[in-house]
């Protein structure tokens, strides 16, 4: 029976032989690609199996888009290799089990395989929304070595209203009054003062 996985060459062969077993494609699956190879004399066999590892990536859970105000995504890694997060905005951290994970930082494979990170943004001082991607992507290692195949997050965050509000609305001093009041302002992001006399 032919694999669909891998070929093997050559097929036969008379005393010892070097045996090429070569994928027939890339595995971009989620899951291994199993197959064995069953070799006898007649007299006797041996089996041997074969496995192509699938390539790391990850699953963002729920909405890929940050409030305003701030908030987190969730996303779980699954991976036989090291990991990386690179190209990671300024306005993101990324952490699991009460570790911040830097930029371009190498993650075991067995601390990132089915662990659930999370991404977390603050609030958008701007009117204007900001997004993720392009850029920021999960990066594997090889033997050491970073492969230039990578998994691009999506997302963005939606920018303040510009909604800003003081209460009370009024403030009423006597005419020999020079102590303070309290105005209570609230914006969703920074906001400046300006006095102006009429």
């Amino acid at each position: 029976m032919a694999s669909n996985y891998f070929t093997i060459s050559p097929t036969t062969g008379n005393g010892n032989t070097i045996v090429d077993v070569t994928p027939k494609s890339t595995n971009t699956g989620t899951t291994d690609r199993l197959t064995t190879v069953t070799l006898s004399n007649g007299a006797a066999s041996v089996t041997v199996s074969l496995r192509q590892r699938y390539k790391p990536y990850f699953e963002q859970f729920g909405s890929t888009t940050f409030p305003a105000s701030g908030g987190s995504i969730l996303f779980t890694v699954h991976t036989e290799y090291p990991v990386a997060f690179r190209s990671i905005p300024d306005w993101i951290t990324v952490t699991a089990g009460g570790t911040t994970y830097r930029e371009g930082q190498q993650i075991p494979a067995s601390t990132a395989d089915g662990t659930t990170f999370t991404l977390t943004a603050p609030a958008n001082p701007s009117t204007s929304s900001r997004s993720f991607g392009a850029t920021f992507n999960m990066g594997h290692y090889v033997n050491n070595v970073l492969q230039s195949s990578v998994q691009y997050f999506t997302g963005s965050q939606a920018g303040s209203s510009g909604e800003i509000t003081a209460s009370p609305s009024s403030l009423v001093f006597d005419w020999n009054d020079t102590n303070a009041q309290t105005l209570n302002v609230t914006s969703n992001g920074n906001w400046t003062s300006q006095l102006n006399d009429n």
